[in-house]
Parts: structure tokens; C-alpha cells; sequence
């Protein structure tokens, strides 16, 4: 008897992703949500519907943690699994599949929130001002937390947090971002010189100064910090 429950739950386990797969196709992603969940179950399925639950159904709902969270799960299969990203391409290694889209999550992520400082720039009132901001430092800190490997999460939240004239925010993303490694030089400058612009936003003069000081010892020449 468990040996026949263990199969029949297997095998129609097996059939949710195929099941998953097709709402997919049709973009209900509703129906594709809820067998994906049921695939995450199946041993040999798992790993391609972690996968597809982060690149194709949490991103659409702007749930990062839950991309992160399947990300995870989709990172821990064989290196030799082949799966299709979509019904269109040709099977790749997971591995690159994840790799192109949590790139892909992360530009959304970002435009999603420099979207944010357009519509706090614009903003006609204070009340909406502040309700941007805040908006922004939360899309900001899902950016960051997303990839802390990357800049852009550190640079937005500095600037988001100088504008709500939050200083100690700020600077800490600051010291983040000046403290990623593997960073080119001429991106080096460019923090430095951000970093300075942030300073004097808070009259920190004698920290501007530092920072751009700092830029001139990578590049003597460059012009973002003369």
C-alpha cells in the first residue's frame, strides 16, 4: 500500500509541472502558480519550478523575497540539469538559466525603483513626496537585498535617504557602497564623486573633500573629481 500511495504521489506530482508548464503557455499564471507549488514537491521536478516560480510568477506580483527564496532552492540542483527557461529556447545548464534571470529581476527591481525618485522629483505635494520616499527606500532595500554584490542598491538607498534627510542612512550606504570589491577604477570614481555630492548634501565639507581626494589618488586626470 505505500509503496502504491509513493508512486501515484510521484507520478501525478511529476504531471504538475507539465500542467504548470502549459498555464505558462497561456499565461495563467494564477493556475501556474499553484502547480508549480504542487512540482516543488515532486524530487526530480523541484529544481524547475523553484526556478520558474522565481523568473516567471513572483516577480509579476514585485515579490523579491519569494524570488530569492526559490532562487535558492533552484541554485542547489546538479550542476549537469538542462531545463528550457521558456517553451521557446533550447535547454541550458540551470545554473546559466538563474544567472540571466536574476539579472533580468535585478534591472526590474532597479527601474522599478528609479521610478520612484522620477515620481518624488515631480510630486506637487509634500504628503506625496513623503509617500514616494518612503516607497522608494522600501524598493531601494529589495534591490540591495536582492544582490548586495551590485552597487545600485546602495547608490538609490543613499540618495533616498538624503532626501528624507535621513544622514546616518545615507553614509552607511555610502561606506557599502565605497567598501564592494572587485569594483573598476573608473566606477571607483564615480562612488567617490557620488559619495562627495551626498557629503555636501549634509554640509560635510572636510568628508567631501576626503572622498574627493580619494578619487584622485585612483585617477589624477578624471574630471568627475576636479
Amino acid at each position: 500500500l505505500v509503496t502504491i500511495i509513493g508512486m501515484t504521489t510521484a507520478l501525478f506530482a511529476g504531471k504538475s509541472l507539465e500542467s504548470a508548464k502549459v498555464y505558462i503557455k497561456d499565461k495563467d499564471w494564477d493556475q501556474a502558480e499553484k502547480y508549480l507549488l504542487e512540482a516543488i514537491d515532486h524530487p526530480k521536478d523541484k529544481w524547475e519550478a523553484a526556478f520558474h516560480l522565481a523568473d516567471k510568477i513572483y516577480p509579476r506580483k514585485n515579490d523579491w523575497s519569494k524570488v530569492s527564496e526559490y532562487f535558492s532552492i533552484a541554485e542547489t540542483a546538479q550542476s549537469n540539469l538542462k531545463i528550457r527557461p521558456t517553451r521557446n529556447d533550447r535547454k541550458v545548464p540551470i545554473a546559466q538559466a538563474i544567472k540571466a534571470s536574476k539579472g533580468r529581476s535585478y534591472v526590474l527591481i532597479y527601474n522599478r525603483t528609479q521610478g520612484f525618485l522620477s515620481l518624488f522629483s515631480s510630486a506637487k505635494s509634500e504628503e506625496m513626496k513623503q509617500k514616494y520616499l518612503e516607497e522608494g527606500i522600501l524598493a531601494a532595500t529589495s534591490l540591495r537585498n536582492f544582490d548586495s554584490t551590485q552597487p545600485g542598491g546602495f547608490g538609490l538607498l543613499a540618495q533616498f535617504y538624503t532626501f528624507s534627510n535621513d544622514k546616518n542612512g545615507a553614509f552607511e550606504n555610502i561606506d557599502a557602497l565605497l567598501s564592494l570589491p572587485d569594483i573598476i577604477d573608473e566606477d571607483m570614481v564615480s562612488f567617490y564623486s557620488f559619495g562627495a555630492t551626498i557629503a555636501l548634501a549634509f554640509k560635510e565639507y572636510d568628508l567631501a573633500s576626503q572622498y574627493l581626494e580619494e578619487g584622485l589618488k585612483i585617477d589624477p586626470e578624471n574630471i568627475k573629481v576636479k
